[in-house]
């Protein structure tokens, strides 16, 4: 079955925010703290990201969001968000319409950190595990004021003396 995958224009994005929201508020719930639903609008507006609604007869099924990720000698497709119902159903078309995009735009390849859940649909799309993401919470020291956003040079301040 075809389903009809659509890149929203950025112009675009608030109106149809309200069709996909909900599948944002699936993903605050899996992201471990790391983001909000808000976080992921404002990703959206105001980020490089791309975004595409999935549907249906003109019903949204979910969504997903592309990014691009430059290394020094490589750039990607970075697939950065995916959420909605029947993921197996339109997951295949999903990674096509990503696989052609990143063609478009003359890039090296594809990458995605994913749920373990998700894995072996990824490497039946082609997609080969190159790399494992671990994470460790770190405890806060006690005198420090945890801040909400931290700017380069407080990295390179801390980090260096700087």
């Amino acid at each position: 079955m075809a389903f009809e995958i659509d890149l929203v224009a950025k112009d675009d994005i608030l109106k149809v925010w309200g069709e996909v929201a909900h599948y944002a508020e699936n993903l605050e719930k899996r992201s471990h703290d790391r983001y909000v639903t808000a976080d992921i609008l404002h990703q959206l507006l105001e980020l490089p990201y791309f975004v595409w609604i999935v549907r249906e007869n003109g019903n949204a099924l979910g969504f997903f969001i592309c990014g691009i990720s430059r290394y020094p000698r490589k750039t990607y497709l970075e697939l950065n968000t995916l959420s909605g119902n029947r993921l197996k159903e339109w997951s295949e078309q999903a990674c096509d319409v990503c696989e052609k995009f990143a063609q478009k735009l003359g890039l090296d390849g594809m990458e995605t950190s994913t749920m373990p859940g998700l894995e072996k649909a990824f490497k039946r799309h082609g997609f080969v595990k190159e790399y494992v993401v671990m994470t460790k919470q770190v405890e806060k020291l006690p005198e420090e004021q945890p801040e909400e956003y931290v700017e380069e040079e407080q990295v390179l301040e801390a980090a260096y003396g700087r």
